[in-house]
């Protein structure tokens, strides 16, 4: 790490979890997450990240995502049962990152209290690549039912 480090606490057991593509042979991963905490402030953690990725942020100013996500607020949440009420909610995206098909995200799970640091997720996602295994699957969608309209061009149903 370089001089400014993160002062990152990696939870014993807690591994990087991985999105793989469904439809695409072999499988290949799009998607890494990773949940982390640390004490360092979100605007600190925004500079660090994209120090770290050599990536600069989408835009210049986070001033007002890092507000959002560090204050309680109260949101409507709907339940099962089609209520909606209103629950306290924190947290939220803080900073964006794009280059070459990749988007880097940073996010507040959950901000710092008197006795836990700040909880961030980092998230890596090829979009290219999401985008190819989503189409990978409509193709093979759309193949299947040819095959059926070829057994039975016209269906009752």
């Amino acid at each position: 790490m370089t001089e400014r480090e993160a002062n990152v606490v990696i939870t014993p057991g807690k591994r990087p979890s991985l999105v793989y593509t469904k439809s695409m042979e072999p499988s290949r991963i799009f998607e890494i997450e990773h949940i982390f905490q640390s004490g360092t402030s979100p605007r600190e953690m925004i500079s660090i990240v994209s120090e770290q990725f050599n990536m600069t942020p989408i835009k210049a100013d986070w001033s007002a995502e890092i507000a959002h996500a560090t204050t309680a607020r109260l949101e409507p949440f709907t339940t099962l049962w089609g209520t909606t009420k209103l629950v306290v909610a924190v947290g939220g995206l803080l900073a964006q990152w794009r280059s070459a098909g990749l988007k880097l995200e940073l996010r507040l799970n959950s901000p710092a209290t008197a006795n836990a640091p700040n909880e961030y997720i980092l998230k890596l996602l090829d979009e290219d690549l999401k985008k190819r295994d989503i189409d990978a699957a409509n193709a093979k969608r759309d193949a299947g039912l040819e095959a059926q309209r070829a057994i039975n061009p016209q269906p009752k149903f």
